[in-house]
Order: structure tokens, then C-alpha cells, then sequence
């Protein structure tokens, strides 16, 4: 039964993997649309910022309606009450669009403002630029509002495909846009297009929705018990994520005043971090979440722990080695990835200074996120956000000192030094709530881990002296992907050496043979 239970796990996180993937592929397509259009042009910066919100509430508002309304929607489901499950659900739609709506209003009235805070260093013609192009983007705002609903719904309802092939949608769209606004309206057809990104995103999920017996409507049930919980619980969370955004507002404002280029160049950079932290982080903790939940519903400390590890040590084995490859390996993948047109081979060095140090927190950042799910599982909400405002409160005060001697390389090291102290504070407070919670066991295992990714960080040396700059795509191409295959072998390889059961449970799967008893 718990091996059954297990390999469910790992195939639903394998159908988020590949779907978030295939989104993923299509965002870095853009990317690299945009890239070769713009570069680290102060053109590309003023749209930077532009998208900010946007990105700050496409980070927030999903997470913090998935992680309370997924309880409150199977509490309802599980009962069999569908009219109590379809009023809350309108209940919250009601809600969250009547809120996204004040705030497009708010922030169509109030671009200036937002840009005198969000990029202090930006000045003349390039803050002209930027509140033209802020204003356009505020109506993207209620848009997100709709995919949050959307969004949370279905992963409550185990729905885990659509949700993730909805930024693949509006990756297309913006592309679409390069080709078709663009040379009209220039940067302002660009910021039209990812507006419109957003209301396909929405789109693409609403046939699901409906067949899963749900219907959009708008009601407010301010009576109604699980709405007052839903506020108990979703005001702390929100703030505690919104918390965690306040990153991204001081990078802006501080990344604004360096150098033209290097902003940008910083920009790119995390869009390369974000592409594994996105592919795999949520196809952990998403399938994770109900499975903590229930087990800290039955009071069952000891399997609640037990899956916490089991997701520590599935990060670990994922994103120690692409920690690995990006801080050895980071200038030719830029290159690989952005290097043409606009993009100048200056833009390929200042984006991978950034990257090289953001590399640094992929494990901290990914386990932040399964650790703050434990709390939620045990409907405690306010200390994940207390711990927020202590290390986002240091994250900004390494940033504030590293950007002085790194420019965006500050940027990025405080970023990766705050998320190693989040990780440390998030795990003593487990301890000191739920008792001794260190597996000797998970930590050798991680140790082993770590192990397999030293030795093909000595290999990823010796091959970075081999690369050459002068090549084609093409070769360029095969090469990385030769040296990136011959890697994984090695790393694989080593990891069935030191017996990592982790790694054996996850290559079962795809061979279709039955785990291995942990």
C-alpha cells in the first residue's frame, strides 16, 4: 500500500515535470525572441520592469490559494457537498477578481509612482519608457487574478496537466507577438502581446474546469464557515509570500541603478535559474502538499517527517548537479541560449557574472519551499511568514552590501546567501514544533548526493577548458548536449555506486519495475 502510494507520487510528479517542462522549453523561446530583439538594450530593462507585477502576482496567488483552498475544496469533495464546494468556490472567485480589478484600476492611476519605486535609477527617457509601458500592463493584473483561481482549483482537484501547460500557451502568444506587433508598435507590441499571453493562459484551463462539475459564477457566502477560514488562513499566507517578493522589488530598485545592460543582464540570468526551480520544485511539493496534509490530519508525526525527507533528498538529487553544470558550465550556456542579434558576447559575460552566484541557492530556495508546506499542513501559517521577514530582511541587507563590489553578481550571491539562511531557520523551527526531526539516514544519503556531484564537478572543469567560442550553433550545440548526456551517465552511475535510494526509486519508475522498499 505505501509503495503503491509512492510510485503515484512519483508519476504525478513526473506528469507536472513534463508538462512544466514543455511550458518551460517554450518560455526560454521567448526569451530568446526577446533576447535577440532587445539584448540589455535600456529598451529591455524598461519592459523588465513593466512586468514586475505581473510577476510578483503570478508568483503569489496561485501558491497561496493552492495551499488554502486545496484542504477547504476536499473537505467539500470528500463530504460529497458539491453546493457547498461550487459556493466557495464563487465565493473566492468573487473575491480574488474583485481584488485584481482595484488593484488594475489603482495601478493604471498610479504608473508613475510605481516606477519612482520599483526603478529609482531609471531617469529621463528610460522612465518616460517605462510608465507607458506599466500602464499598459496593469489590465494583465485581473487577468492573473482569473488564472489563480483557475489554477488552484484544478491542483486541488488533482487536475496537474492543464495548469501546467498554460505558461506554454502564453509563451506562444508572446512570440506570436514578436513577429506580428512588434515591428509595428515596437516595445509597446510586446507588452500588448503579454497581456494577452495572460488571458489565453486562463482560457487554456477553463474547458477542464467546467468538466469537472464546476461553473463559474460569482456569489459572495460571507457566512459561510470555510470562507471565514479561508480568510483566517489566506491573509498570513499571502503576506508571507508577498513577503518573499520583496526580493524581486529590491533587485529592481537596486539593479536599476547600475549600469545600462547589466539589469537586463541580471534579468536573463534568473530566467535561467527559474527554468529548473520551475520544472521540478513544484513537481515535488505540488503532489507532496495533500500527502502532508493528510498525514498531519491523522496526527501521523512520524510519516509526516518521513515525506519531508523523501522530498529533501528528491531536491538534492536534482538540483546539486545543476548547481553544478550552471556554475561551471553557465558562460556557454548563455551563449548557447541568447548569444545573437542584440545579444552582444559582452551581455553573454555580464548575464553569466549573475548566474554563477545565483546558482549557489538552487537546493535552500527549492527546500524553502517544501518546508513552508509542512507548516501549511499543519495549518500553521504564521511562522513560515515570520521566518520570511527575517531572511528576506537579510537577503536585502546582502544585497544592499554585495551590489556595491559585485553589480548584479551582488545581486544574485545575496539572494542565494538569504535562501541558505531560510533553509536553516525553516528546519529548527520543525524541530523545535514537532520534536527531533533529523533523519540520520536522509542526511547520509544527502552526503552521498552531494558526494556524486563533486566528482562530475571535476569533470564539468575539464571539459569548460575545452570549449571553444568560435564554433557554429550547431556544433556548440551537439557538443553541450554530448558533454550534459555523458554527465548525467557519470552522475547516475556514481549515485548507483554509493547505493542512493532515491535514485534507484526514480529510475525504477522509468524502467517500469517496481520501487525498491526504503
Amino acid at each position: 500500500m505505501v509503495e503503491d502510494h509512492k510510485r503515484t507520487l512519483i508519476k504525478s510528479g513526473m506528469i507536472i515535470v513534463v508538462a512544466t517542462f514543455i511550458g518551460r522549453l517554450f518560455g526560454f523561446v521567448r526569451e530568446i525572441f526577446i533576447s535577440a530583439q532587445y539584448g540589455t538594450s535600456a529598451q529591455a530593462e524598461a519592459y523588465f520592469i513593466a512586468i514586475t507585477i505581473p510577476t510578483i502576482l503570478i508568483a503569489v496567488l496561485p501558491g497561496a490559494l493552492n495551499s488554502v483552498c486545496t484542504p477547504l475544496f476536499a473537505e467539500y469533495k470528500a463530504k460529497g457537498d458539491i453546493k457547498g464546494l461550487q459556493g466557495l468556490f464563487n465565493t473566492v472567485t468573487s473575491l480574488v477578481l474583485l481584488g485584481s480589478l482595484v488593484l488594475s484600476i489603482l495601478g493604471g492611476f498610479f504608473s508613475a509612482e510605481i516606477v519612482s519605486v520599483l526603478a529609482p535609477g531609471f531617469t529621463g527617457e528610460v522612465r518616460e519608457l517605462t510608465i507607458e509601458l506599466v500602464t499598459l500592463m496593469v489590465p494583465a493584473i485581473t487577468l492573473i487574478g482569473l488564472i489563480s483561481i483557475f489554477w488552484s482549483y484544478l491542483n486541488a482537484q488533482q487536475h496537474f496537466l492543464m495548469p501546467s501547460l498554460g505558461p506554454l500557451v502564453a509563451s506562444v502568444i508572446v512570440i506570436v507577438s514578436i513577429f506580428t506587433l512588434v515591428p509595428v508598435y515596437g516595445i509597446h507590441g510586446l507588452t500588448v502581446g503579454t497581456v494577452i499571453s495572460f488571458l489565453f493562459q486562463g482560457l487554456v484551463m477553463y474547458p477542464t474546469l467546467r468538466k469537472s462539475g464546476i461553473k463559474f459564477g460569482l456569489a459572495l457566502q460571507f457566512k459561510n464557515p470555510a470562507v471565514k477560514r479561508f480568510f483566517i488562513l489566506m491573509i498570513p499566507i499571502v503576506l508571507g509570500m508577498s513577503i518573499n517578493q520583496l526580493n524581486v522589488i529590491v533587485d529592481r530598485m537596486l539593479g536599476s541603478g547600475l549600469e545600462e545592460g547589466k539589469f537586463a543582464a541580471y534579468i536573463y540570468a534568473t530566467r535561467i535559474y527559474q527554468l529548473p526551480i520551475g520544472i521540478f520544485v513544484g513537481a515535488i511539493t505540488l503532489p507532496l502538499f495533500p500527502v502532508l496534509s493528510k498525514y498531519a490530519s491523522e496526527q501521523n508525526i512520524d510519516q509526516l517527517i518521513a515525506t519531508m525527507w523523501n522530498g529533501l533528498k528528491m531536491l538534492a538529487f536534482i538540483m546539486l548537479p545543476v548547481t553544478a553544470i550552471l556554475m561551471i558550465l553557465g558562460e556557454p550556456i548563455v551563449r548557447l541560449l541568447f548569444e545573437r542579434e542584440e545579444f552582444t558576447r559582452e551581455s553573454t559575460i555580464e548575464t553569466n557574472w549573475a548566474l554563477m552566484f545565483l546558482a549557489l541557492g538552487f537546493f535552500p530556495y527549492a527546500a524553502r519551499d517544501l518546508l513552508a508546506r509542512v507548516f501549511y499542513s499543519l495549518q500553521d501559517t504564521r511562522t513560515p511568514v515570520i521566518i520570511n521577514t527575517i531572511t528576506i530582511t537579510l537577503n536585502v541587507i546582502f544585497s544592499i552590501i554585495l551590489v556595491r563590489y559585485l553589480d548584479q553578481g551582488g545581486l544574485g550571491l545575496g539572494m542565494a546567501l538569504g535562501g541558505f539562511a531560510n533553509f536553516m531557520i525553516m528546519l529548527w523551527a520543525i524541530r523545535r514544533k514537532l520534536g527531533l526531526v533529523v533523519d540520520r539516514q536522509s542526511l547520509v544519503e544527502i552526503g552521498k548526493i552531494m558526494v556524486a556531484t563533486i566528482s562530475i564537478l571535476i569533470l564539468l572543469i575539464g571539459f569548460k577548458a575545452n570549449v571553444s567560442y568560435n564554433e557554429t550553433f550547431i556544433i556548440e550545440l551537439i557538443y553541450m548536449v554530448t558533454m550534459m548526456m555523458i554527465i548525467g551517465v557519470i552522475y547516475i552511475f556514481m549515485l548507483h555506486l554509493l547505493k542512493v535510494e532515491t535514485a534507484k526509486a526514480l529510475l525504477n519508475l522509468l524502467f517500469l519495475k517496481k520501487s525498491t522498499k526504503s
